[in-house]
């Protein structure tokens, strides 16, 4: 049901809205946040796991392939943007929700990336549907409930 995260990066990229940099940096920040307030590790453990995701970002990922290669460029690129946290790997999860407001939430660009993706996601979702139940296959989808007032009113219009 979900896109590939290329296919998400491809689409971010056709935005025109977002350089590379910030996608990226996008993509890090939202797992160490994710590592850090809901996995509870520590600083030395999400270090450790974005030290090993950063090369298959790179190497499955081509638009990324130069940018921000290493452990050691994601804080000059974080304070590029943030100054008021001191450390890349505490962004809060507040930037990440795509009903935020990064100038309320303090993500700058985070929580509006964040809104395309889920928009690209409810639409990848909803062609799947309906390209489904139009070929006249029976159709069963467990979503996100956030997917589901985004996807109804559409589907319902194509399959009247």
């Amino acid at each position: 049901m979900e896109p590939g995260p290329q296919d998400e990066v491809n689409y971010l990229l056709s935005l025109k809205k977002f350089t590379t940099e910030q996608i990226k940096l996008f993509f890090i920040l939202r797992e160490s946040s994710r590592l850090w307030e809901r996995k509870g590790m520590n600083e030395e453990q999400v270090k450790a796991a974005i030290a090993q995701l950063l090369p298959k970002a790179s190497q499955m990922l081509p638009a990324f392939a130069d940018v921000l290669p290493d452990t050691a460029s994601l804080q000059p690129a974080f304070e590029k943007y943030w100054s008021a946290l001191a450390e890349w790997w505490q962004a809060p999860t507040a930037w990440f929700t795509p009903g935020g407001n990064g100038e309320e939430t303090g993500g700058k660009f985070t929580n509006e990336i964040n809104r395309h993706i889920s928009e690209f996601r409810d639409l990848h979702m909803y062609r799947l549907l309906t390209e489904a139940v139009l070929r006249g296959e029976r159709v069963l989808a467990v979503v996100g409930r956030n997917h589901v007032p985004m996807q109804a009113p559409a589907i319902r219009c194509t399959l009247k």
